[in-house]
């Protein structure tokens, strides 16, 4: 997923996840899609910020606000990994696929059911 020069995706036992169903609110400064997922299985969010100023991200999973990120300008080709979600000061829990239930019925489907990846706005001094 690409956001003006920030570049998200999500990657499973070492492999890039395809994304499905890209959207990019403007507006939100919102990036989101869809991937496939197998339950039980770990994955990290991998993120380039292109840009020469640090960036801030919320990362936010089935509807919920997870955690707030900052990253700073990476040197070209390398990518920074967020691989955990820190639950107290002194803990960190993996991300886990689970088990989702599926249909058939298009409309059922929800903007809470995929990854999102917001870029809040942020103030220089």
């Amino acid at each position: 997923m690409k956001y003006r020069n920030h570049e998200f995706g999500i990657s499973c036992e070492n492999h890039s996840i395809e994304e499905y169903a890209e959207m990019v609110e403007e507006g939100e400064r919102t990036v989101s899609c869809y991937i496939p997922s197998e339950a039980g299985k770990e994955f990290v969010i991998d993120c380039v910020n292109e840009s020469e100023q640090l960036f801030g991200v919320e990362l936010f999973m089935d509807g919920h606000r997870l955690d707030k990120y900052s990253r700073k300008p990476a040197a070209p080709g390398t990518s920074k990994l967020i691989e955990n979600l820190s639950t107290s000061p002194n803990t960190t829990r993996s991300f886990v696929f689970s088990k989702l239930s599926t249909t058939d019925e298009e409309t059922l489907t929800s903007r809470e059911d995929h990854l999102i990846v917001q870029a809040p706005k942020t103030s220089r001094r």
